[in-house]
């Protein structure tokens, strides 16, 4: 944007100094939009444009991105879900058994010799 209102040096050392953060550079740059009736927008905007290209590829890797990461806690949803139906279950034949009466019979035949425990 800077070459057309300057030789191709003077606008390089600007575009690198306004980059850099150096104001002298910024109060320069603008002081040469302005007199071309410009503002800083359209620099903004000559950028974007001559960057979609790549910004919308970005874009696309970002979205594919999150639909495998969406993809991923679907599944961690859905094994977390079945390891906790197959718990319940386990945890409900451990508190069945706990409470399974046991007759005297049974206790004493598996004691040998009428040995008492």
């Amino acid at each position: 944007m800077l070459e057309p209102l300057a030789d191709y040096i003077k606008a390089r050392l600007l575009a690198d100094g306004w980059f850099c953060g150096d104001q002298q550079a910024k109060q320069e740059t603008d002081e040469l939009l302005n007199e071309a009736g410009l503002s800083f927008d359209v620099v903004l905007a000559e950028g974007l444009a001559a960057k979609l290209s790549d910004i919308e590829r970005i874009d696309r890797m970002i979205a594919g991105a999150e639909a495998r990461r969406n993809a991923v806690l679907r599944e961690i949803n859905r094994h977390r879900d079945a390891v906790a139906a197959r718990l319940a279950r386990a945890s409900e034949t451990i508190e069945a058994a706990e409470f399974a009466e046991v007759s005297s019979n049974t206790h004493h035949a598996a004691c040998p010799h009428d040995q008492q425990p």
